[in-house]
Order: structure tokens, then sequence, then C-alpha cells
């Protein structure tokens, strides 16, 4: 949607009130859709950069993927406006990070933690260059939708060529689960649900379309078909909250396409909604196929969740006793080896992340740290929120359904830690927040490429 200003809507020579003609993707558009979704697919494939090493090749790739991107889509001076604040935020906390470096138990650790924050952010605002047309948006979801169907079965294909091994690393302790390429199944399960909730929103996104092009029943039939495999791939991690809240997202998605079809015209409505049966049907044998390894982790469900209590009321002391300073950012792995007890050592002694995305940020950085950083996430998503009616259709909902995903799973687990699934969650949250910009008039035509 173009911006608009004043009587008239600018790049388009129509009437304020006049909706603007929506354009078929352009060559460029597959390119730079098509490198966002590389990268994060890249990020994911390689064990999700979890490691020292690949997590700093991933920081330093985002940054020179948003340099690249941003030479391409250049006369964006109405987007860094838009962009300053949150720069400026994420900025101050990397420089509060890189203060604490002399507080901190582990200094060397630091540099690498700063460098995956501005990755991340760097991620943040590729998506936000690409969702500036929503044309780009609309084909990120369709190709992530394509390839993250080519991804889900080759992870399969990887666990029956070795259930034990990811790449040739050994899984350690999720080696009797589906994994995927990760080396954590309930990260694997949160990937997995990212991408059935995306590929479903596409298709609701196709079923929605006013065009009728002869490959539109391909096109629902691929992306239901990835969304089905996706969703029983979830299942097979055994991952209870991501499948639980895939589950829960997806059925949610399923009735704002059906609310929204009833506003259309009636004939159009009952086509809607009769094509989305058939698909309702595929996601409800996929939850069929999956439930079962849900299940058979069931019977530890109240040992698990007393479990985490321990583990977040643990962490919560030691975070409150630097409640200041923190430990210092990355020094974690190092505070709670140096500070397990007898009864805590036989379950957290392999501990790398707190299990909470807000409290492993207070413990390492403190409260000035943590406090930035959701100051920024309160930004972003309070400006998509402010523009949700106006950019609200099939893919884009599909797409906060997955930063949904993410963000509630790593309340209580190690998701947005992982630095690919923090990179893949901030190109969404970027796209949503790219097509809010562009319809709230903040950038002018001579900054929309």
């Amino acid at each position: 949607m173009a911006a608009t200003f004043g009587s008239a809507t600018y790049g388009t020579g129509l009437p304020r009130h006049a909706a603007p003609p929506r354009g078929r993707p352009r060559a460029k558009d597959w390119a730079i859709s098509g490198a966002a979704v590389l990268i994060v697919l890249c990020e994911l494939t390689l064990l999700g950069a979890n490691s020292g090493v690949l997590a700093a090749g991933a920081g330093l790739f985002d940054i020179l993927a948003l340099a690249a991107m941003s030479v391409l889509l250049t006369r964006r001076a109405g987007v860094l406006a838009a962009l300053l604040p949150i720069l400026i935020l994420v900025l101050g906390a990397a420089g509060w990070g890189l203060i604490l470096q002399r507080f901190s138990v582990t200094p060397s650790e630091t540099q690498l933690e700063v460098t995956k924050l501005l990755g991340v952010t760097s991620l943040l605002i590729c998506g936000v260059l690409v969702g500036l047309r929503r044309a780009r948006g609309r084909l990120f979801c369709g190709l992530l939708a394509a390839a993250g169907g080519v991804y889900t079965i080759g992870s399969f294909w990887l666990y029956e060529a070795d259930p034990f091994r990811v790449l040739g690393v050994v899984k350690v302790t999720h080696a009797w689960r589906f994994t995927g390429t990760l080396l954590n199944a309930n990260v694997a399960g949160v990937v997995f649900g990212m991408i059935c909730l995306v590929s479903l929103g596409w298709v609701q996104s196709l079923l929605g379309s006013t065009r009728t092009p002869e490959a539109r029943p391909v096109l629902v039939a691929a992306g239901g078909g990835a969304a089905t495999i996706a969703l029983v791939a979830c299942g097979f991690t055994g991952s209870r909250m991501a499948f639980a809240w895939v589950v829960i997202l997806g059925a949610l998605l399923c009735l704002a396409h059906l609310f929204k079809s009833r506003a259309a015209d009636a004939p159009r409505a009952a086509g809607r909604m009769a094509a989305i049966v058939p698909v309702a049907a595929l996601i409800v044998l996929a939850a069929g196929l999956g439930v079962g390894k849900i299940l058979v982790r069931q019977e530890s469900a109240a040992d698990t969740f007393v479990g985490r209590i321990d583990v977040l009321r643990r962490f919560t002391a030691l975070a409150l006793q630097r409640p200041l300073t923190g430990w210092g950012l990355g020094a974690f792995d190092q505070v709670n080896q140096s500070t397990l007890s007898t009864a805590s050592a036989a379950d957290m002694y392999d501990f790398g992340a707190a299990h909470s995305s807000l409290l492993q940020a207070f413990l390492e950085g403190g409260a000035p740290y943590l406090i930035l950083l959701c100051t920024a996430g309160v930004i972003v998503v309070g400006g998509i929120a402010a523009n949700w009616r106006l950019i609200s259709e099939g893919w884009s909902r599909g797409l906060a359904a997955a930063v949904a995903l993410a963000a509630v799973c790593s309340l209580v687990d190690i998701d947005l830690n992982v630095p690919a699934v923090a990179a893949t969650a901030g190109m969404m949250l970027g796209i949503l927040w790219g097509r809010s910009i562009d319809v709230n008039g903040r950038v002018s035509p001579r900054t929309t490429p």
C-alpha cells in the first residue's frame, strides 16, 4: 500500500481513498525475497548457528547482508527516520554490554554476544526493507513455505540416516528425539511450527486473492502440504508447548480467515470458506499424526513443569544478586557451572541458557540491558499493532502467528537464545514492521524502491 499525504496517494496518481493496484512481484522482488529466505534457512540448517564460531559467522554475515540490501534499496531516508529509535536502543544495549565487560566473569564472551545482537538487529532491518513493498513480503512467505517444506523433508531424511547425530555432531541430551537440523528438540519444534504457520497464512492469502491464476490450485496444494508436513515434524519433536501453541495459533488463523471471508460478498465468501475445508482437514490429519510423540512424553509433564519452575527460581535468584550490572554478556555457562549445588547439578549441569530469554537478558546484562531491549520490542510491536487493520491479510497473519509462537515459547525455553531462531523471528517481525511503516505514511515515494 502506498503512503498517503494530503489529498492524494503518492506514486499512484489516484485519489486518497482509492485503492492502488496491486502489482505483481518484479525480478528484483524475487531476488530480495529469495535472498532473505536463503539467509534464515542456511542458518537453521547449520545447527541453528548455535556455537561460538557459527554464531559469530552468522552475526557478521547478517550485518553484511544488511549492508548489501541497503545498497540495493536506495533512497531510504524516510525509513531511517522510522528505524532511528530502535537503532539507538539496540546500540545502547550493545554499548552497555561492552561497558560491563570489565565486570563480567567471562569478558572474552562479550564481543560474541554483541555480534549476535547486532546480527539479529540487522535481519530485523532487512525484514523492514523487504516489507516496505507488499509483493516482497507475500513472496517471502511463499518462498519460505516452499523451501520450508523441502527443509522439513530433508530433516526427516537426516534423522533416518543417523538419529543420534546432526551433520556429524552428536545430539547428547536429545539423542533419542527428532531435532531436525538442530541439536535441541524443543527448539526444532518451534522452527517447524513457524514454518507451518507461515505456510498456512500464505495458503489463506492465496484463497483470499481477487485474482484467479491457473496455478492457484497447485500453489494451495503445495502450501497446504508444507503446512501439514511441518506440523507433523513439530509433533515428532515431542515438544509439547510448541505443538500446543501451533495448534492454537493455527486454529486462530483459520477463524480469522473465515471471519474475513464473511465480510466479503456472499459468493466469494462461500468459495473461500469451502476452499479452507480441505486445508483444515490436512491440519487435523497432521495433528493426529504428530500427537503420538506428544502423548509418549505426557507422563513426565508434571515433573517437567516442577523442574522448570525450579530452574526459573534458581536463575532469578542469581540475577537478583547483580541486578544492575548482571554477570556479563555470555557469562551464563560459567555462572551456572560455578553455582551448581548437589541438588541442582544432576539436572542443570549441561544448561547453556536460562530457559527464558527475558530472564537470561536480565541475568547477563542487568536491568538496563533488559529495559533497553524490551523498549525496542514494544516500539516495534506497537507500530505493527497500530496499523494492524491496514496490513492484516493471510500471509501477514501467518508471520505474526509465527513470531508469537517463538516469543511465547522463549519465555520458558531457549528458543530465542538460538541465533538462527532469533534471526528468523527478527526477519519476520521486520517484514510486518515494514508493512506498518509503509501504510502509516512514514515512507515517501522517493524512499520506496
